[in-house]
């Protein structure tokens, strides 16, 4: 009776550490639960919205209907010119002048595209569709919504003392993974970042028709450092439609 007596106790000790393990384990989990709800994640459309302010209003953006742009950009192997001529929603034209003076023409109208280089002519595929459709826009990034898994919040990064929102982008040309840093005080654009190594940032802005640009970047391609310039750029000029024609 002794023995059955305290192998009773013994077991009603161990239901007893039992119990006891599941409450330490309840509220141990518990106080997870709480401290993650505490620390929620920055709502990114929310951050977005703000980063886009800082650029300029819906209003003004909604009402820029064409864009013309001549830009400079000076590589290790020389300089190449740019001119982009944009009436939106799904016109694009650009002139690209290469160190050797040799050009390339990219024209994109509604959902067809070509390339024009040396008398060839190539049609453009799925990929440079969309991509020059985006170019399209004039200003692609007022469309973007976590829902429609354009932008997604990645964390926080310091970086020269400051704090930064680290905002995936949606996949841009060859999938590459790019994200914005946007100061999380101001909420103006830092830098571009990507997982293959590319760094733009923006060494001067520009205001024109109440829209920040960018006048002067800085970008780090490989083992190249790029310095573009915008040397004209205009909102709502007329634009000849003949340009956009896809022979």
């Amino acid at each position: 009776m002794a023995i059955l007596r305290d192998k009773k106790i013994i077991e009603l000790d161990t239901f007893q550490s039992i119990k006891q393990m599941k409450r330490l384990t309840l509220i141990i989990v518990l106080i997870i639960l709480t401290s993650c709800q505490s620390q929620k994640v920055p709502n990114v459309d929310v951050i977005w919205e703000k980063y886009l302010k800082t650029v300029s209003d819906r209003e003004t953006i909604a009402n820029i209907k064409t864009s013309y742009q001549v830009s400079e950009s000076k590589y290790k192997f020389g300089v190449i010119k740019t001119v982009n001529t944009i009436k939106a929603p799904d016109k694009f034209y650009s002139l690209i002048t290469f160190p050797d003076n040799t050009q390339l023409e990219v024209i994109l109208n509604g959902k067809n595209g070509i390339t024009k280089k040396n008398g060839k002519t190539e049609k453009l595929n799925k990929q440079e569709i969309e991509l020059y459709s985006e170019l399209a826009m004039i200003f692609p990034e007022y469309t973007y919504t976590s829902k429609k898994n354009d932008i997604k919040y990645i964390g926080k990064v310091k970086e020269n003392g400051k704090t930064y929102y680290k905002i995936q982008i949606k996949p841009d040309f060859d999938d590459e993974k790019s994200y914005y840093l946007i100061d999380n005080n101001t909420f103006e654009f830092y830098k571009m970042v990507s997982d293959k190594g590319t760094v733009l940032e923006v060494i001067e802005r520009q205001e024109i028709m109440g829209v920040k640009t960018f006048l002067i970047t800085k970008q780090f391609i490989k083992q190249d450092t790029v310095i573009s310039k915008v040397l004209e750029n205009k909102y709502n000029i007329k634009v000849n439609d003949s340009i956009f024609k896809i022979d």
